[in-house]
């Protein structure tokens, strides 16, 4: 009769033995999946925050933007800063609708302007160039 329940007590201990460590292993599982979600939601906001930033350089704010250096109160847009901005915007294929959505009006701006005052033909040339890059790099 004790060999019977020493018995039925082993098989239970190394039933709740398999279980524990089923569970343990369950746990770290989980650990490490919500770990990856968290790091690829931390990518992608920062991702996102690049964009952001690189799309206010492209229109001519943030650090493509710059008081005036003719003693005029405003501010002055720095063409090199929004075309490094573009190129580098190249890199977010899933904003070429927004670069062929600005493309006309920046060919319309740079065909006004025949003294390319605001250096419009090189942005517009910029433009063109980011959408066929794109488009080569989506084929």
């Amino acid at each position: 009769m004790n060999e019977a329940i020493a018995e039925t007590i082993a098989s239970y201990a190394f039933l709740i033995s398999i279980i524990s460590v089923l569970l343990a292993v369950g746990g770290v599982v989980i650990a490490v999946i919500v770990h990856a979600r968290a790091k690829k939601s931390e990518v992608e906001c920062a991702r996102l925050e690049l964009m952001y930033k690189l799309m206010q350089n492209a229109v001519g704010m943030g650090d493509a933007r710059r008081p005036r250096g003719d003693g005029q109160p405003g501010y002055e847009t720095f063409v090199p800063s929004q075309i490094a901005a573009l190129a580098a915007l190249r890199g977010f294929p899933e904003l070429l609708p927004m670069f062929e959505r600005l493309e006309p009006n920046f060919r319309r701006l740079a065909e006004a302007d025949p003294e390319d005052r605001n250096f419009n033909r090189t942005l517009h040339a910029e433009i063109c160039a980011t959408i066929d890059y794109v488009r080569k790099q989506g084929s």
